[in-house]
This record gives C-alpha cells, structure tokens and sequence, in this order.
C-alpha cells in the first residue's frame, strides 16, 4: 500500500510566526516519456453505477477548483466542496479500497487535477506560509491545499497513471521544494509533534514527503523530475539531521528510488540497512493486517520493503551487506504460499537481484526452504512469479549446467563453422520502440536478429540462453535500468561468459556505463541510438562494425559449401526441411537414426514420426534444459558419444 496517513481528512488549522518564503516557479512541461506504457490502474471491469456516480463528483470538483477565484479558496465552502471527494475515494489504508482507488486515480490522471493543482499550488503556498502567524485569516486555505496533497499522496499510492501525470505537470519540483522552506527544516520538527504550530509544519512535511515516495514508487520514471530540484542533497539532509521517525524513514525510502550508483555509500550504511530488515521483519509479523509496519504515523507494507530492499541492492556492496545483515529469511517468508502473489514476485526478484555476488549464492542455496519454495514457485501461473524464480534458480546453478552442457557438446550447439548465427539485442522493455526500429534496419540489411518483442513466455532462461549461445554477435542496449535489471544482467554476463562478441549501444543519453555494466563494458567503444536521429546517423557505423557477423547471406553461403563434410561416425550435418522432415513414418525415423550411427537406439523411438522429430528439435532449442534432462532420464542415452550423435542429426532439422 506504500506509506500513507490513516485516513482522508483534512489538517486542522495552524497558527504561530514563519519568515516570507520565496515563490518557486515551475512551467509545466511537455511529456518526457517517450515509451509506449500500458499501464495497469483499470482492470477492464466495467464501471459501476457508484464508480459512475463517483467520476461525477471527482469532475465537479475538479472543475470547481480549476475555475474559482484565489480569494474564495479561503472560504469554509471551498473546504467542504473539497471534503465531498471524502465520501467517494474513501480510506485510502483500506485494502477493499484499492481497485476503486485506481479507477479514481487513473480518471482524475485523465481529466487533468495533477494540473489543477498545480495552479492551487502557485495560489496558494506562499500566502499559506505568510499567514501561519494568524491562525484565523488561513485556516480553510492550509485545511484545503493540505486535503489536497494527502488525497494526491493516496492516488500515487495505487495509480502509476496518476503519479506519471504528477510529474509531468510539475508537482515533484513543487514538493521538493517545500524542502527548502525554512519553517520545515529539520531542527524545526521535533520527535514527536505536539502544540498546533508545531504540529502544522510537521503535517505539511509529513505530505509533502509521503507524496513524494509514493510518486516515485509507483513511477520510477519520475526520477529525472527529483534529480533536477536537487532532492538527493534535500531529503539526505532530512535521513541523517531530523529527530522525527516518520520523516526519517519516508526521506529513505524514498532516496532508494532516485540516487545513482555512485550515491549509495549515502544511503547504505550498517544503521539504513538494518532498518530495512527490523522494518520487514516487524511486517511479517503483523500477519492479520496484510504485513504492515507502522513507523510513527506512516505505515509501510511488506511489498513497500522489499521494493525498497531491490533499489537498495541495485549496489553490488549492498547486496552482500543485505544477506550478511540477515535479510534472508525474511524473503523467504514471502514466498510461501499464505503470502500474496505480488510478495511472492517482489521476494524471488528480490533474490534474484541478491544471487548475482558469488558470495551470497552459497548463502542463499543454504537457507532453509529457499530453492525449494523457489522451484515450487516456479511452475505458478504468474509468469512474473516464475520468471523471477526461474532466473534466481539460474544464478545459483542452472547458468553453470548449461555452459557445463555446452561444453559436453562441443560445437554441437552452433559454434561449427557453418552455422548460420544471428545478432541478438539485448534491452530493457522501456526502450524498446527504438529497438524495433533498430531490429528492422538490420534486418533490412541482411541481417539475422533475434529480439524478444513479446516477453517470452513459458522458460524465458532457456530461450534467452538459447539465443546467447547461437548469438554471432550480441548488442547490448545500455541505460540505468538496463544496469538495474537481473534479467539484462543474466543475459549480459551470460554472453560474458560464453565469450561472445558483442557491441555496447547507449539508448539513454548521458548515460555513462557504471556498476557491474560499466565493469562489464570496460574501455570498449560504443555506439549512441537514443533518439530517431541518432538511430538514423549511427546505423550504418554498427552496420559496419557489425560487418558479416549474423548476415544470412554470407553465413547461408558457407553452410552450402560444408554440409556434406562427413561427421562423427558416419553421421552427416545435412540440414533437413522441416515439411520434408514432418511427412516422415516410424520407419523413416527408425533409418534416420540407423543412418545417424544410432541402430541401437531405436527401440526408444518406437511409434515417432516426422512430427515428433520436428517437435524434439524445437524443443531443444526452446528449452535445452529440459530437453537434455528427458534424453538422459527418458529415452535411455547413457554416454556421451551417444548424446553427441544424436544431437548432430537433430540439428540438421531444419525448423
């Protein structure tokens, strides 16, 4: 649910002396995403007649408060006009709540109140300011404008949609800068607020940073927003100088989100990390209440943490201070099955992020339960769960059995001379409307590319390892989310690993290549596509760079040259068409395998036609694991000569 007050209501009001505080003026800006985004706040359920009747009222304040006079937001009418949203979004800490509050959140994304206000905002805020030293003359102003930041702060709780327009019409820098304000600097907030003035400023900071976290947790893509106002510096200040818990702990959870690798050592010392795990732990605790954590009046969820624990271990030094500091087995808690899907996925992602420190994979195979509730899970329905689990399940051993099978094989996996290869792009999802058109441009040119463009579903480790491994060249598609990704970095040190060419392309730009990427990357040069027009300038220098590697045309050439070279014990490499290969009998099948130096195998065969043959090899190319598991347990191979032949004669179906 994400850090958020008890309930909807509006501050009471304040009263005591503050100096004059500068306006800060922040234009609305234009979109900065330029990604296709589904995003998730509707569910595709119909509206009911309340949701209906709901919208109406959300579009008659909104509407209200765009168009009224400044002077007439100080009255008691404007107050109550506000209070009515009360009975239609409800209590934003109540779970039954949350469906409802997506709709609403996504709606009021819709009809513009992130920029409504904003216009409250520069009306507002500073006179607010002024007259905190006249208790009467504000109080219906600073009771609407703080009712408006504790319903924004639940929206961004539950609305991606909502906290994305959030920053795009200035909000983020309007709050951050509240950081700046002299009244709320830390040494004004004591540790537990008490008096009415004392209590007011710590309600205006209380809102400010809880939206704040909520905006950046629901929509990390407002980072850029927080980086610009200075919000590292800000809200450092307030993690290391503010006595108050509450405020300490939403400054944290929300740096998590916006610092930079080389800001971590910030955030990440023995005291910050053990209150990730103490936090987590005293959720888990609170079984009957969905896993929360109170921490002074904010309340943190399970899910909250572990979200937070995964940006924290984005820092390779962090992770192996996380597993020493026992985080642990408090994930695996999270993923048995009393917990929710979603603190089932955050918990394997969370150890999948942990597994990639050799250190900690020992660790990790240890603890109690881990790899088996990790297989268990494996098989869920929820391919975000069984990816998540199949990817740390790789990272503790599966990445080793496959480069030990590889091995075994020898060339037999595509590094022959005349396998025809291809150019693999490996990226991460949010860039990947460029990287179509980068596919395409290749493709136009001769080239053979592989790139996942509908995220693999069924074994995505196999298939991406299945790509690595027949993978001429691969293209590595750098940005800070690439860096932060487990599954762009299972990709990258598994090509790595395997010695494969590849060729860095920078789709973020200014990025510069840090952490485990920028050790990976080393001094290699790489290539700009970040943009329509880089994409057309650059294209043909890696098209050059690229030269023959993955080019159909060349590589086909060759094949033809060589397959009729003889191979291990009479077998040949001749590539059979698919449909040829499909008409086949059992009889054809059994004499394919007496051919291939296998007579003695063909009673494990019995009753396989051309469609099987055909179904095998795909089967081996999809999900190699697998498959090689079912040969060794199923169909009698017991060497590895035998393993060998078989192999060979299967890869010459052509699929």
């Amino acid at each position: 649910m994400g850090s958020s007050p008890s309930s909807n209501t509006a501050p009471q009001e304040s009263k005591g002396h503050g100096k004059k505080r500068k306006q800060v003026e922040i234009k609305e800006r234009d979109e900065t995403q330029t990604r296709e985004f589904k995003f998730d706040d509707d569910d595709g359920i119909p509206d009911t007649r309340e949701i209906i009747e709901g919208k109406k009222k959300l579009l008659a304040v909104t509407e209200y408060l765009k168009n009224t006079r400044v002077e007439d937001l100080y009255t008691e009418r404007a107050l109550d006009t506000l209070l009515t949203v009360d009975s239609v979004l409800g209590d934003f800490s109540s779970y039954e709540n949350i469906p409802k509050t997506k709709k609403y959140g996504k709606y009021l994304a819709e009809i513009g109140f992130p920029k409504v206000f904003a216009l409250i905002w520069d009306k507002l805020r500073v006179p607010i300011d002024q007259g905190l030293n006249s208790r009467h003359s504000i109080k219906y102003a600073f009771a609407l404008f703080e009712g408006c930041k504790t319903m924004i702060g639940g929206l961004c709780d539950q609305s991606a949609r909502f906290s994305c327009e959030l920053g795009k019409a200035g909000i983020i820098e309007r709050l951050v800068s509240d950081l700046e304000n002299p009244r709320l600097q830390p040494d004004k907030i004591s540790q537990d607020s008490s008096g009415m003035e004392e209590d007011a400023i710590y309600g205006m900071l209380r809102s400010s940073i809880m939206c704040m976290h909520n905006a950046i947790k629901n929509w990390p893509d407002n980072k850029p927003y927080f980086r610009k106002a200075n919000a590292v510096n800000l809200l450092h200040k307030y993690l290391v100088n503010c006595k108050n818990r509450s405020i300490r702990a939403n400054s944290l959870f929300t740096l998590v989100y916006i610092v930079t690798e080389d800001e971590y050592d910030r955030i990440s010392a023995g005291e910050e990390i053990d209150f990730f795990i103490k936090t987590l732990d005293s959720a888990l605790k609170n079984s009957y209440s969905h896993h929360m954590c109170e921490v002074g009046d904010y309340t943190f969820t399970a899910m909250d943490i572990v979200d937070g624990i995964i940006r924290l271990a984005a820092n390779d030094k962090n992770k192996e201070r996380l597993v020493n500091r026992g985080v642990l087995p408090l994930l695996v808690k999270l993923l048995k099955p009393d917990c929710t899907e979603k603190e089932n996925e955050l918990a394997a992602m969370a150890l999948w992020t942990l597994s990639f420190i050799e250190n900690n994979e020992e660790k990790i195979q240890k603890e109690p339960g881990c790899v088996d509730d990790l297989k268990r899970l494996k098989n869920s329905p929820n391919q975000a769960i069984q990816k998540a689990c199949e990817g740390t399940l790789w990272q503790l051993g599966g990445m080793e059995q496959q480069m030990e099978m590889k091995s075994l094989l020898g060339d037999l996996d595509g590094e022959g001379e005349g396998r025809v290869g291809h150019v693999m792009i490996s990226y991460q999802w949010d860039c990947q409307k460029l990287v179509v058109k980068l596919k395409d441009k290749l493709k136009a040119s001769g080239y053979k590319v592989w790139m996942d463009v509908e995220k693999m579903a069924g074994s995505t480790l196999e298939a991406m390892a299945a790509a690595v491994e027949n993978a001429d060249c691969v293209l590595l598609c750098m940005s800070e989310k690439y860096k932060d990704s487990p599954s762009c970095r299972t990709e990258a040190e598994y090509t790595y690993k395997l010695r494969k060419d590849f060729i860095p392309i920078r789709v973020q730009q200014d990025y510069m290549p840090d952490g485990w990427l920028g050790i990976l990357i080393g001094t290699k040069l790489y290539f700009d596509i970040y943009s329509e027009l880089s994409l057309v300038e650059t294209t043909p220098k890696l098209i050059k760079e690229l030269g023959d590697r993955g080019k159909t045309g060349k590589r086909q050439s060759v094949v033809g040259a060589i397959q009729d070279k003889p191979a291990i014990s009479g077998t040949t490499t001749r590539t059979q068409n698919n449909s040829a290969v499909e008409t086949w009998s059992p009889k054809t099948v059994t004499k394919w395998l007496s051919d291939s130096g296998l007579p003695h195998m063909t009673q494990y065969f019995a009753g396989y036609d051309g469609k099987a043959v055909v179904e095998m090899r795909m089967m081996e190319m999809r999900a190699p694991e697998f498959f090689y598991s079912c040969l060794k347990n199923e169909m009698g191979f017991k060497n590895l000569l035998d393993l060998t032949k078989f192999t060979r004669a299967l890869r010459g179906v052509d699929v």
